[in-house]
């Protein structure tokens, strides 16, 4: 038969606080692993956006406005940067798509950029020129009447 001695101790008990302080460092390290999983991601979205923004002007460069513009729209969705929409704009304008251009210059103007009182006179022209052009166009479409030759 064996005889267990008792050695007057009392048996160990863990500090209250000492459960809560882990919980809390527990708590703590996952916000923090939240917290920088994203960057990654982040990264990897940058690194399209660039992709799609690099295709998007160098089609524009090829002179094909449309492909180069859906490239950068999609750059923009992704980053939406103003300089972005200051390509988009830009290359409106350049395939001729006035009201576009003015739109897309007037959303980068939104941002306040340095360039505003630059790019404000660039909508001003760009409106002047709308303006003419709908009035060549309502001008194209009045129809003279054809008056026959009073001749002899």
């Amino acid at each position: 038969m064996t005889v267990e001695r008792s050695t007057g101790a009392r048996p160990r008990r863990r500090a209250p606080w000492l459960g809560r302080l882990g919980a809390l460092v527990a708590v703590l390290l996952a916000a923090l692993a939240i917290l920088l999983a994203p960057a990654p991601a982040f990264a990897d979205a940058r690194t399209e956006a660039r992709a799609h923004f690099k295709k998007g002007m160098e089609a524009i460069a090829a002179g094909k406005y449309d492909d180069g513009i859906a490239e950068l729209k999609v750059a923009y969705e992704i980053s939406p940067h103003p300089n972005v929409l200051y390509n988009i704009a830009r290359a409106h304008a350049e395939a001729g798509d006035l009201e576009n251009a003015v739109a897309n210059f007037r959303r980068y103007l939104e941002s306040n950029p340095p360039d505003k009182d630059e790019i404000a006179a660039v909508v001003k022209n760009l409106e002047a020129r709308l303006a003419r052009q709908r009035e060549a166009a309502r001008a194209a479409t009045v129809v003279t009447p054809d008056v026959p030759d009073a001749g002899p």
